[in-house]
């Protein structure tokens, strides 16, 4: 008889559940919430539990399986047509790995991995199965996108603030993953020039290509002015600067091909970005 302790699988399919989620976030590459990333882990952490409870077994039929993580996925992401079917294939990819590898472990290992819905292998095993997936996962979708051919897609994105737009092209590159920690909100980084008509009249004043490089002194500047902007400071790195700060700030809309994106922060880039290229912005939307 194989003893299972209730608090002890919500907690462990939380924390698996969670990852996978974020997984499925930082590879789509679209804003997400961390909070409703944490609702969607919930929900299919108790759904694990009633899996495995003699009364409610039959809930761990494989297509019911499937249709659960439906709900899951649109908690932790929402219903947006076109990026929700992408984020629950992309789920169910990485669910289905992540189980083939806790099974592979649990042979490698010794354990009991017959296919029950309760996989009988150690939560430290898992644990580490689930972390290296995650890393691993991580570094090779990154890695096929950067090199599959998207990094080359080019699209049309216009900004709006406070009445006034600006139109620009940026290029796609999934290789580019900056967010704002806090929220998790994408960052698309831009060329001053291009974001430069929206920026209110006390802000372009003080914003210029010298005054970015000292982001921490410019915020402060620009925040006595009252200009206008909801500022962030996000922190980045490059080869010559490992830690630096990058000056954003949150537009009223941002549209990409003609559709309206997700809430996106607008981060000024300090150097040219485009290098004579013809685009003056760097975004990830790959499931545009």
């Amino acid at each position: 008889m194989t003893v299972v302790y209730i608090d002890s699988l919500f907690t462990l399919n939380l924390i698996l559940d969670y990852l996978l989620l974020l997984l499925t976030a930082r590879l789509t590459g679209l804003p997400f919430s961390r909070k409703r990333l944490l609702a969607g882990a919930a929900l299919g952490a108790c759904y694990a539990v009633l899996a495995v409870l003699p009364q409610t077994r039959w809930m761990a039929a494989a297509l019911l399986k499937c249709a659960v993580s439906v709900p899951i996925t649109a908690i932790a992401f929402g219903w947006r047509r076109g990026g929700f079917i992408r984020r629950l294939i992309l789920f169910w990819t990485l669910s289905f790995t992540l189980a083939g590898l806790a099974l592979g472990f649990g042979l490698l290992f010794g354990h009991d991995a017959r296919p029950t819905p309760y996989i009988h292998i150690s939560v430290r095993a898992l644990l580490l199965t689930a972390a290296a997936a995650y890393f691993v996962l991580t570094a090779a979708f990154k890695g096929f996108a950067r090199y599959g051919g998207a990094r080359s897609r080019i699209v049309p994105v216009r900004v709006s603030h406070n009445g006034k737009s600006a139109a620009f092209d940026a290029l796609v590159d999934t290789g580019h993953t900056l967010s704002d920690p806090m929220t998790g909100q994408s960052v698309l980084v831009a060329d001053l020039p291009c974001v430069m008509p929206i920026l209110p009249g006390g802000a372009r004043a003080l914003v210029t290509a010298d005054t970015l490089k000292e982001p921490i002194e410019l915020i402060e500047r620009l925040r006595l002015a009252d200009a206008g902007l909801k500022l962030r400071l996000i922190p980045y790195r490059t080869v010559g600067s490992p830690n630096s700060l990058l000056l954003a700030f949150r537009p009223d809309a941002v549209t990409v091909c003609g559709r309206k994106s997700g809430p996106l922060l607008i981060g000024l880039s300090p150097t040219p970005i485009s290098e004579g290229k013809p685009y003056g912005a760097l975004v990830n939307l790959p499931t545009l």
